[in-house]
Parts: C-alpha cells; sequence; structure tokens
C-alpha cells in the first residue's frame, strides 16, 4: 500500500468539500422594502400624452385616471370610415335608382 502525500490529502478534502450539497432548504428569509424606481403602463390604444393627472410617487386607486391621451389619430380614423361609407350608401343608392332614361338615349 502506498501512502499519498500530505499536499494530495489536503486537495481532495478540499475538493470533497466543495462537491457536497448544500443543506438549506426553503427560501432565503430575509426583510425589507421593496422600492420600484420605474413602472411602465400601457393603454389599449394608441396616442399622444395630452395630460399627466398624477405625480412621481403619489398613491393610486384601481379604475384612477393617470394621464389622457390625445385621439387626434382616432378621429381621423373614424372619420375616414364614415366617409367610406357615406360613399358606399350613395353607390347603393345609384345602383338601386336603376338606369336614366337619359343614359339609355
Amino acid at each position: 500500500m502506498t501512502r499519498l502525500p500530505a499536499g494530495l490529502m489536503a486537495a481532495m478534502l478540499v475538493l470533497s468539500t466543495g462537491c457536497r450539497q448544500d443543506t438549506t432548504s426553503g427560501p432565503p428569509k430575509a426583510s425589507g422594502y421593496v422600492e420600484a424606481t420605474e413602472v411602465k403602463v400601457a393603454s389599449k390604444v394608441p396616442g399622444r400624452v395630452a395630460e399627466v393627472r398624477v405625480v412621481e410617487g403619489a398613491r393610486v386607486s384601481v379604475g384612477q385616471v393617470l394621464v389622457t391621451l390625445q385621439t387626434t389619430d382616432a378621429d381621423l380614423a373614424i372619420a375616414r370610415a364614415q366617409a367610406e361609407r357615406a360613399q358606399a350608401q350613395a353607390q347603393l343608392r345609384l345602383l338601386q335608382a336603376g338606369t336614366r332614361p337619359e343614359d339609355i338615349q
């Protein structure tokens, strides 16, 4: 039987203790405060911010209006859709009226 040098035995001991599993279980226990410096808020419709109604750090409640948006883009889209509808209704009336006698002559 051969004798291992002391340095080799010490290295094996260090390696074997480094590979053992941690015996602690469960989440670590800590106390303190959670502080958020940035919160991203998204709206359901696109638009530019017209007015901000709260200041940074203020408490807000559910349903409270935080900002108001400009509705220029939505207003233009509605006007365009109404114009297209009016054009389609005018075309339908022309088709329902039938051919004019002047067009036949």
